[in-house]
């Protein structure tokens, strides 16, 4: 997904999509464990306090981490986008 970037994208969201998955090594089920597919259940939440810990370590501003925590917090929530209806 990175190198589907352009060119001059502010860097919050270059480290938002870096790290936009970062807790699914955590979460990880395999699909013996669930019974049918390979499933990351809480990925979000577990990646939004890795981003927490990852961004301080790196010392950087109060509202970038808020912004990088806020793209991690919400990405799956664009995953749809395309199949939704536009309002009337």
């Amino acid at each position: 997904m990175i190198e589907q970037l352009p060119a001059g994208v502010p860097p919050t969201l270059a480290w938002g999509v870096l790290l936009h998955d970062a807790g699914k090594p955590a979460t990880f089920k395999s699909a013996e464990e669930t019974g049918d597919r390979i499933r990351f259940d809480g990925h979000v939440d577990v990646g939004v306090r890795m981003t927490q810990v990852i961004a301080r370590r790196l010392r950087f501003s109060n509202e970038d981490s808020e912004q990088i925590v806020a793209l991690v917090a919400n990405h799956m929530r664009f995953k749809d986008v395309e199949q939704m209806r536009l309002r009337r």
